[in-house]
């Protein structure tokens, strides 16, 4: 990938993940900034591999491994289910 993660724009909703504090609680470790692990679960979105993910942070200076970034994955569509899908109320039929 020739451009670098700076110069890239995305309309990937990065309010769901840097929301102050609370970017804290859903990324704990600081070793690779939140922007770049959003920017990289909407890069998988858009069909690109694990390991072309992986060879893209390696690429910008971060050594990771594919399966770190699937954990990274999970928890940011963890988080956008749980803000943007209402839940419904589960309704039971008695019949008798």
């Amino acid at each position: 990938m020739t451009s670098s993660y700076k110069n890239s724009k995305s309309s990937f909703p990065h309010s769901l993940i840097n929301d102050g504090p609370a970017s804290k609680r859903f990324f704990p470790r600081h070793r690779v900034p939140a922007e770049m692990k959003a920017r990289t679960s909407h890069l998988y979105a858009q069909r690109l591999s694990l390991r072309k993910l992986r060879d893209f942070l390696n690429d910008s200076g971060v050594r990771v491994s594919h399966v770190v970034i699937w954990k990274w994955i999970q928890r940011v569509g963890k988080r956008i289910r749980d803000k943007i899908v209402c839940k419904r109320k589960r309704r039971a039929l008695v019949v008798g």
